[in-house]
């Protein structure tokens, strides 16, 4: 038998066992290496040096309340001009309420100064909105070459957003959020608050409350108020800066048609619900019960009752125990919604808030009874209009208005409907309050 093959293969395979054997040693030595420096980096990023999972401050932090995730600075763009921008979010289906008057407030401050105006979107972007052609049917008229806008909405512990800012700029902002952002900012003027309601209501006790009553705190802003009556809840409740600084408006929510004066076609009555059950402060199921309730009183049943609600998609229509339905109409078209608004002879708008809110001031500009809620400083809206009846935030007495409400005549209301005081002009109802503002920006 020839043993020589049999060698050589033996031979071979110790040769091989033996390179195998250093270059495994060799890998091991490398992968102990990496385990050691990744282990050193996992600590300096993390603090765990027993290699248990853990997570960055700033992390943590962006998980919890994402809205305040930094916006940074960055140097101007070439040939970049002084502008007014202001933090928002802009919504394709239309604007409404404070958003609206947001972008009203910037841009008759952009027109004042002679500045550009830009939109920093810092909540949600989107490109398929026409914010010059809203703005012009309120009345203000900003150029195509002045306007741009920049998504901010992207922005992460790991992406951070950049904000070129010239330094003239002067940003406004009317969320908590927005202001605890812009506060952090180098900004050469102080910037513009848009307070339109007290945010901190808008929590349980929590993180986000406190850091929402924070933001009146500082003195890095101009206080700027929609509404005189809140302004006076900022004073009742000693924010002194607010008291000493603030400037008020009243705003333009006001609808207006040839004639507001509304003439029955039909005898039968139609209601509105304000209905937005995402939002605590509007009351959504104290309102449902007091429909409830009012609607089994036998004054209600003299009459013929359509019942809508808006404000929300995905609510369901409600049977009530009379049999009444109310219809809702989800989400509409800001179109749409003023079409349907001039049909509605009583509204019920609650807002336990300090301040009066739209569609309470919008359906009183067109004639209709509102039911609308006292909270705190806020007791009645007569200066508004003799059509809001105030009630307790309760089912029941929101009930017992609704009633009352049911039985003011025609006439009565028109000739109420006279003494309003609810603007519809932008441009004028801005114009003091804009120039006043102004002076601490030249």
């Amino acid at each position: 038998m020839n043993k020589k093959p049999l060698v050589i293969t033996i031979r071979g395979i110790r040769k091989t066992s033996y390179l195998t054997n250093k270059i495994v040693k060799k890998s091991s030595h490398f992968l102990d290496k990496v385990e050691r420096k990744t282990s050193r980096i996992l600590i300096n990023k993390t603090g765990s040096s027993d290699g248990t999972e853990s997570i960055a401050i700033n992390e943590l932090v962006f998980y919890a309340i994402q809205e305040i995730t930094p916006i940074y600075p960055a140097l101007p763009k070439i040939g970049q001009k002084p502008s007014v921008t202001v933090f928002a979010f802009l919504d394709p289906r239309g604007f409404y309420g404070g958003i609206a008057t947001l972008l009203c407030v910037a841009a008759a401050l952009a027109n004042k100064l002679g500045y550009d105006l830009r939109v920093a979107q810092t909540a949600n972007f989107s490109d398929s909105t026409d914010v010059l052609d809203f703005l012009s049917s309120k009345g203000i008229v900003i150029e195509k070459e002045r306007f741009s806008t920049i998504n901010l909405s992207k922005r992460s512990p790991s992406d951070f957003g950049y904000l070129p800012l010239h330094q003239d700029d002067v940003l406004v902002v009317s969320t908590w959020w927005d202001a605890h952002i812009a506060a952090q900012l180098p900004l050469k003027k102080k910037f513009l608050y848009l307070i339109q309601d007290y945010e901190p209501i808008f929590y349980n006790n929590s993180d986000k409350s406190v850091l929402a009553e924070q933001t009146y705190l500082s003195e890095k802003f101009i206080p700027f108020l929609n509404t005189e009556i809140l302004y006076k809840y900022f004073v009742k409740n000693n924010y002194d800066y607010i008291k000493k600084n603030g400037v008020w408006f009243e705003p333009a929510p006001g609808i207006t048609t040839k004639s507001n004066i509304k003439v029955k076609k039909s005898n039968t009555k139609i209601l509105f619900l304000y209905a937005r059950p995402n939002v605590d402060r509007n009351l959504f199921i104290n309102g449902m019960r007091a429909l409830d309730l009012a609607f089994q009183d036998e004054v209600m049943k003299k009459d013929k009752w359509l019942l809508f609600s808006a404000g929300t998609t995905g609510v369901p229509s409600v049977k009530l125990t009379s049999g009444h339905i109310i219809k809702n109409l989800g989400k509409m078209d800001i179109s749409d919604y003023y079409k349907f608004a001039r049909t509605v002879d009583l509204a019920l708008s609650p807002m336990l808030a300090p301040h009066p809110n739209y569609p309470t001031l919008e359906f009183a500009s067109l004639g209709a009874i509102v039911v609308s809620t006292k909270w705190k400083t806020k007791q009645n809206l007569d200066y508004y209009s003799p059509n809001i009846l105030m009630a307790e935030p309760t089912a029941e007495d929101m009930a017992v208005k609704i009633i009352e409400a049911s039985q003011i005549s025609s006439l009565e209301k028109n000739k109420n409907l006279a003494t309003n005081h609810i603007n519809s002009e932008w441009p004028l109802a801005l114009e003091k309050a804009i120039n006043q503002v102004a002076t601490f920006y030249k």
